[in-house]
């Protein structure tokens, strides 16, 4: 497994050299660019609730909490 930046041409790379690897979104990296789009007032309240949701063990689960956090916070910051 890699996991890396969602940069385009690594993921394509290492789909070329190594294509039996599965690949993942680095968690630091997906933190910040989701806190680039929001005002630091409200950073910290939305990266807590970010790493929640990481720890949701199953997957409708985690997939409830995901449509919540998105519906409270692109009501707010709509992209």
């Amino acid at each position: 497994m890699d996991v890396s930046d969602d940069h385009a041409g690594l993921v394509a790379a290492i789909g070329e050299v190594i294509p039996e690897a599965a690949w993942q979104r680095c968690y630091v990296h997906f933190l910040r660019n989701a806190l680039d789009h929001l005002p630091r007032k409200h950073g910290d309240d939305c990266l807590q609730e970010l790493r929640w949701l990481y720890d949701r063990r199953d997957l409708a689960e985690a997939r409830a909490d995901l449509a919540a956090w998105l519906a409270k916070w692109s009501a707010r910051y709509p992209v």
